[in-house]
């Protein structure tokens, strides 16, 4: 599934822009994981993007076969990428591979990354792994990838949850993990926990 291309566009021209003012450093290397895992071992595998200035850019590699193709094209070099301008990796994320997406959103998180830390911005800091969001009863979440510490976050708030996840195992592992604790569909969390696998 390829991001939307207008969000695609917007990013890659606020890169552009921020560019002018802030020119950016090339990648120092690009890092991944050792090995591919067995089925099932873990829920997320990330890849990243770690530029000249320090900064670092996170993508996730476990949809389809892109950890594999990512060890295939870029996990024999002892430092993949270096030296690469990451703008020009950044374009990929409109149109490019599953590979080249990853990479382009790594890059995309280092760029940002990199200039928050240029410009001296810090996010500020959370209580909670909700972001400070105070749940209750009656909110309804929804998340786009599976993030199992929330589930119990809302099922403690009473709250309703939503998923989309494209990782069919994940899936699997989830509802297993996660099960309907009553054994009712109409559990205030669990009955609304929509796992589905998205082509």
């Amino acid at each position: 599934m390829n991001p939307s291309p207008s969000i695609a566009s917007a990013i890659l021209s606020q890169l552009a822009a921020i560019a002018q003012r802030h020119p950016t450093p090339r990648v120092r290397r690009l890092h991944l994981p050792r090995r591919l895992g067995a089925a099932g071992e873990h829920d997320a595998e990330f890849c990243a993007i770690e530029l000249e200035d320090g900064a670092f850019g996170l993508s996730y590699v476990l949809l389809g076969d892109t950890l594999a193709a990512l060890l295939r094209a870029h996990g024999g070099g002892e430092w993949p990428l270096q030296g690469a301008d990451p703008l020009a990796l950044a374009q990929r994320l409109a149109g490019g591979s599953a590979v080249e997406r990853a990479i382009a959103l790594a890059a995309v998180n280092a760029l940002t990354d990199s200039v928050w830390r240029r410009v001296g911005y810090e996010p500020p800091p959370a209580g909670n792994s909700l972001g400070d969001v105070q749940l209750n009863a009656q909110d309804h979440l929804g998340m786009i990838g599976f993030f199992p510490p929330l589930v119990k976050r809302v099922a403690e708030a009473g709250g309703r949850l939503s998923v989309v996840e494209m990782n069919a195992e994940m899936v699997a592992r989830q509802r297993a993990r996660f099960p309907d604790p009553d054994g009712q569909s109409n559990s205030p969390v669990y009955g609304h926990l929509k796992l589905p696998h998205l082509n």
